[in-house]
């Protein structure tokens, strides 16, 4: 199948309102998927910048560039090392009589093929805020370092990361495995796909996942310093010491797990909720 690959090594693009006075540099790139009318798939991957992907009526996937807004908590990236040449490592070339020209060495690569966009920016890309308008029914893949992530109003199968930063999905249909080692979780679901598991863990941070009122679900959770909470009627079976032994090592080897399950509305597909230090919601919607 023919791949659309579209790449951009200019990372700013001045945006000129009609009045003729730029206000703000970013970028915007736009991409269609190949079957416009059938649900795509988009993968994205970024070390730092908060992601914030929206649904909307349209076919395109518009996405813009801009400077991460306020002060970063993010750790500087790197200089590059200085090329291998015949001067010293301490040995300044000189540029004496040089004019020194602006330029932009950072790039993102965007792919399409068979309905599936693929979003990776270069070294220094990873340093702007990223902002998508999508189609509704659209399904993700989103990793990042450091930076939250949220995704309103689309519908799909979602996959999301992240080691510094909150995660916020919110009215979305469909299904969801989301975590965060550092930060908030908390998920909105205006409808889910029945009969599919899904998962939701931090290390340091509240969980918070709304379930429409009618959701059918087996909840299995865990908190090691926190506390579970829900407004549902649950039937409740917590399991306190329960030891796995391992028939597979000559050694003695065991595990000790402590969960709470949960049935509301007679139960259904696992969905999974761990954290460390945080408490858990499971909230009844409408």
């Amino acid at each position: 199948m023919k791949t659309k690959i579209l790449a951009i090594l200019a990372v700013f693009l001045l945006v000129v309102p009609k009045s003729g006075i730029a206000q703000k540099q970013e970028e915007q790139i736009k991409l269609s998927f190949s079957n416009p009318d059938a649900p795509g798939f988009i993968k994205i991957e970024v070390l730092q910048g908060n992601i914030d992907v929206t649904g909307y009526n349209g076919k395109e996937v518009i996405i813009e560039l801009s400077p991460i807004q306020g002060e970063s908590n993010y750790p500087d990236i790197p200089p590059a090392p200085k090329p291998s040449g015949t001067e010293s490592e301490d040995e300044e070339v000189n540029t004496e009589g040089l004019n020194k020209i602006k330029s932009s060495p950072s790039d993102i690569n965007v792919t399409e093929e068979e309905n599936k966009i693929t979003i990776k920016p270069g070294l220094q890309m990873n340093n702007r805020d990223m902002a998508i308008k999508v189609p509704y029914n659209c399904s993700f893949k989103i990793n990042t370092v450091n930076g939250n992530i949220s995704v309103k109003e689309v519908k799909g199968e979602m996959e999301i990361a992240s080691v510094n930063g909150e995660i916020d999905l919110d009215k979305i249909t469909g299904s969801a495995i989301a975590s965060t080692v550092n930060g908030l979780l908390k998920v909105n679901f205006s409808d889910v796909t029945p009969d599919t598991p899904m998962a939701f863990s931090t290390v340091n941070g509240h969980i918070d996942v709304t379930l429409p009122s009618d959701a059918k679900a087996t909840l299995k959770m865990k908190t090691e310093f926190g506390q579970i909470y829900s407004d549902f009627d649950l039937e409740i079976k917590e399991e306190k010491g329960k030891t796995d032994k391992s028939d597979k090592s000559p050694s003695s080897a065991a595990s000790w797990s402590n969960w709470t399950t949960a049935k509301i509305n007679g139960g259904g597909p696992e969905l999974v909720f761990k954290s460390l230090n945080g408490n858990i919601h499971v909230r009844k919607g409408q």
